[in-house]
């Protein structure tokens, strides 16, 4: 399995992926992007997220993610 971060995330994607893996990895991404939304300043600034990054990261759509997430 392929560890890769990303914006103080660590994604596990295996190095080949069926359809519906692909399917649900996107809705657990766009989830994640969701609850982030949702956190209050102060635990973002704990995590060192400022409130814009969030706000941009939570509206990114399901697929757009960095193509080395696909691999």
């Amino acid at each position: 399995m392929t560890s890769l971060v990303h914006h103080h995330t660590c994604v596990h994607v295996p190095a080949r992926t069926t359809f519906l893996q692909r399917v649900f990895y996107r809705l657990s991404l766009q989830n994640s992007r969701r609850a982030l939304s949702d956190l209050d300043p102060h635990l973002l600034r704990d995590v060192g997220i400022s409130e814009t990054d969030a706000r941009r990261e939570s509206t990114r759509k399901a697929w757009d993610a960095p193509s080395h997430w696909n691999e």
